[in-house]
């Protein structure tokens, strides 16, 4: 590796530092439940829901908490996931917390549901009510939203589409006059 591809991948390991700790994480997690002997099955699933559901997300946060909202909210969905990953690492025999955390997991995703729903509906809003470019629109969403250009434009794209067919039922019925 040149000296420039060493300081981009150095740079970059300190922006999202994240992913390698849940790595290594999520890992000695999983070793340990499967070569550990199980004489405190409890404690055991304790510290892999608290890594897991707890310090994981935690750890989403300081690594990106300079998105604000956007972290907390991501934060969370990581702790539900984190939830659902636990029930496959502890062995079933061993569910004790797990099956009465379960109902978090589900409030969790919907709660998340809601925002995810309502987030596109202000987007849709923005892409019906604009009469800008589609570049600017979904550039103008992908600021918004926190979303990559890519997707943004998609979105674009298929709002656009849906726009279109609508004009036209509203012209086909004669209600594009009114």
């Amino acid at each position: 590796m040149n000296v420039i591809n060493q300081e981009i991948f150095l740079r970059k390991l300190k922006q999202h530092w994240f992913f390698i700790a849940a790595t290594v994480m999520i890992c000695g997690d999983w070793i340990v439940v499967r070569t550990q002997g199980v004489d405190r099955p409890r404690l055991m699933e304790a510290a892999v829901l608290g890594d897991l559901a707890l310090i994981m997300p935690l750890l989403y946060f300081v690594c990106y908490r300079s998105k604000g909202k956007a972290a907390i909210i991501r934060a969370c969905a990581l702790s539900c996931s984190a939830i659902w990953l636990c029930g496959y690492i502890i062995p079933q025999a061993h569910h004790y917390l797990l099956n009465s955390l379960s109902w978090m997991r589900y409030l969790g995703m919907a709660v998340l549901t809601v925002l995810e729903i309502k987030l596109i509906l202000m987007l849709w809003r923005t892409i019906f009510k604009s009469n800008l470019s589609a570049e600017d629109v979904a550039t103008e969403v992908a600021a918004k939203a926190d979303m990559p250009l890519w997707a943004a434009r998609l979105m674009t794209l298929e709002a656009r589409f849906w726009r279109s067919i609508w004009l036209t039922l509203k012209r086909l019925t004669g209600r594009g006059d009114q």
